[in-house]
């Protein structure tokens, strides 16, 4: 597979409002790695990663609006927020 400019899509999507227990996180950083691409072609330990979907990849954020009692806004976050 060849990455060029066709690889990638701008979208816009209307964010739906929070439920009860739900965090809204702005993502500031996303480790990037090599390995992505086996995700995308491999079912390994996890199963492969369709095209067009969100990358499975660890980061880091910023809470912006808080549902749940265990963040607060404006907190920073550790996880699994994609790429």
């Amino acid at each position: 597979m060849n990455v060029d400019e066709t690889t990638f899509a701008m979208e816009t999507n209307t964010i739906p409002e929070l439920s009860e227990n739900q965090v809204r996180v702005q993502v500031i950083t996303v480790e990037i790695m090599p390995c992505y691409r086996i995700f995308v072609e491999v079912d390994a330990f996890d199963p492969k990663v369709p095209l067009g979907e969100v990358m499975r990849a660890s980061g880091i954020g910023r809470v912006l609006e808080s549902k749940s009692p265990n963040f607060v806004q404006g907190e920073l976050v550790a996880g699994m927020l994609g790429a």
